[in-house]
């Protein structure tokens, strides 16, 4: 989602894994990354929450899901 100061992602989604934490970023269409924020696995139940970046929506070609190992579990064009 599109602001002013950057960009929103709603999350809604299960099945990440219990008690492991999962990283959120942005991609540009140069490659580079900009962090969008954290969240905690919770299994089979459902997680939502906002995350948000200094990105401008323009500038994102891409979002990613990641384990705090660096295991892609979620990745999108957009």
């Amino acid at each position: 989602m599109a602001h002013t100061w950057g960009t929103e992602f709603k999350l809604v989604g299960s099945g990440f894994d219990d008690d492991r934490t999962h990283v959120v970023t942005f991609r540009r269409a140069d490659g580079t990354t900009v962090a969008a924020g954290t969240f905690i696995g919770v299994g089979d139940k459902t997680v939502t929450c906002d995350l948000n970046a200094a990105l401008l929506r323009e500038d994102a070609v891409g979002v990613t899901v990641s384990t705090g190992s660096g295991r892609t579990v979620l990745q999108a064009e957009l």
